[in-house]
């Protein structure tokens, strides 16, 4: 077993952990403390608003005021959500980044504040991240801000499968108002959507929980800082074959920044990245 493969497995083994603990907690209660007092969502609440927004902006045109970055388990939100907020930060444009990662506590956009503040963008968190409290407690700045009108851009990192989305879905009549983008994020190399099968049957479980649609597909294929250009193209007719079985778009193949000048001519849609997450032995 290869070095990068065995920590791949650690974290799936910490991911779906995290998964079972969150599903036992109550029926996936995700606790709001927008009120006075505690409300609970709960995951089996029928999906009443799925396609109420289908005839919203489909497509992948440019950043619009929501952006939402969904997907499984460690296959790459937060980093490209990261990404996304500073280039459009540096770009001009006035940005909010929401940690809406309720499951898992690390390797979570939360954990990069200063990298954002320095960047320009703005962070909203839940309300216990990067404490000692293992509280699913949501920010009522979330609320606040996609409620707001106005120009800017916000960006949304949801937490893995439909677990993590869960807590999007309480948000999805304030979302529906604006046009938005919800990115399903794909990456090859996880153990747990390899298939495009699984993967495939992964959105409409991430689209009920969410009660939203997704826009369109990235391929975000990669190993880390392991990734080589060979990689990346083993990867495109897997990102490809996703977004046809789905019938959305392919918007871009995410490629590591150093590859991007070598790899210009051979793929279409690329979109260069830089590697912000890290894990902890990194």
């Amino acid at each position: 077993m290869t070095h990068h493969v065995l920590k791949t497995a650690i974290l799936d083994i910490y991911f779906q952990f995290n998964s079972l603990r969150l599903k036992n907690y109550g029926i996936n209660q995700m606790f709001s403390c927008s009120m006075p007092k505690m409300v609970l969502y709960y995951k089996n609440t029928a999906p009443d608003r799925i396609g109420a927004v289908e005839d919203q902006t489909k497509g992948c045109g440019g950043l619009k005021k929501v952006i939402i970055v969904c997907g499984h388990y460690g296959c790459g939100k937060t980093n490209l959500s990261l990404n996304l907020a500073i280039d459009a930060a540096k770009a001009g444009e006035q940005v909010t980044l929401i940690d809406m990662d309720l499951v898992n506590p690390y390797f979570r956009s939360s954990e990069y504040g200063e990298l954002l503040k320095e960047n320009g963008v703005e962070l909203i968190q839940p309300v216990y991240a990067n404490s000692t409290l293992d509280i699913p407690a949501i920010s009522p700045a979330v609320s606040a801000v996609l409620s707001a009108e106005g120009d800017g851009t916000v960006i949304l990192d949801v937490g893995g499968d439909d677990v993590g989305a869960t807590a999007l879905g309480q948000f999805a009549a304030e979302i529906a108002q604006h046009p938005y983008e919800m990115y399903y994020v794909v990456n090859h190399y996880r153990p747990l959507s390899a298939g495009s099968t699984e993967t495939v049957e992964l959105l409409a479980e991430i689209q009920a929980a969410s009660r939203l649609k997704a826009t369109g597909v990235v391929n975000n294929s990669h190993l880390k800082q392991e990734t080589t250009s060979e990689d990346v193209r083993r990867a495109f007719p897997y990102g490809e074959e996703i977004a046809q079985r789905l019938g959305l778009p392919l918007c871009f193949t995410t490629v590591p920044e150093e590859l991007a000048g070598e790899m210009a001519e051979s793929l279409p849609h690329l979109r260069p990245v830089k590697v912000y997450v890290r894990s902890p032995w990194e």
